[in-house]
């Protein structure tokens, strides 16, 4: 959303090729918690709009963390020691509802097998 290479074309590819095939996008809670620290803390209302926004011109299915998410979060934490909380719920999330894959830019969660992460880098 905010243009930063080489990521924006990579995910953009990445988004259109999606709209193309018809594909679902999903997300969790968790994201919001992510992505909105900075525009709220430097109180950018357009960049919290613009998420927004985002979020409904993609229909991106916004997935609510609840107990079944966080246990599976628990054991993906039980089995992958280096695994920090907010990233083990993200993939507990995409587990539970059923994604085809997972983007990433954080290489810790390549080693995750129940999901199938894909690596966002410069070299994408």
């Amino acid at each position: 959303m905010e243009g930063i290479q080489p990521y924006f074309s990579v995910i953009r590819d990445i988004i259109f090729g999606g709209l193309k095939s018809g594909a679902a996008f999903y997300t969790s809670t968790v994201t919001n918690t992510e992505y909105l620290v900075v525009p709220f803390r430097e109180k950018n209302l357009l960049k919290v709009r613009t998420f927004e926004t985002f979020k409904r011109l993609l229909t991106v299915n916004v997935v609510d963390i609840g107990d079944k998410i966080s246990i599976t979060a628990a054991k993906i934490r039980a089995k992958y020691g280096s695994i920090k909380g907010m990233d083990a719920l993200q993939a507990a999330a995409c587990i539970e509802t059923g994604c085809d894959v997972f983007l990433t830019n954080d290489k810790q969660l390549l080693q995750i097998s129940e999901i199938n992460p894909v690596f966002i880098s410069s070299e994408n």
